[in-house]
């Protein structure tokens, strides 16, 4: 019983988390579209190409990684801010 409820203290505190993180539904987006498995799914590679030509969802994306004040990404906790740092790099 107290293993089940340690197990639901912790989700609901990664719910807590990602509630207040910033969302990278839009990166997740492009990437999922413009990532293609090769050598029979045993790798994969990134479609630049792809990703060229959804130049509005790339935008939209970097225009909200740079909406992102000091004072909102310095409340998040560090995975989140190691997160959202991952992401920007790759995104620009």
């Amino acid at each position: 019983m107290i293993r089940c409820f340690a197990v639901l203290l912790l989700l609901a505190q990664a719910l807590d988390v990602q509630a207040a993180g910033f969302d990278h539904s839009g990166w997740d987006g492009l990437l999922k579209r413009h990532i293609v498995s090769i050598h029979d799914g045993q790798a994969t590679r990134v479609d630049y190409a792809g990703i060229s030509a959804d130049r509005a969802g790339l935008n939209a994306y970097l225009a909200t990684t740079s909406a992102v004040s000091r004072a909102t990404f310095d409340g998040w906790p560090l995975e989140e801010q190691l997160s959202f740092l991952i992401n920007a790099y790759n995104a620009w």
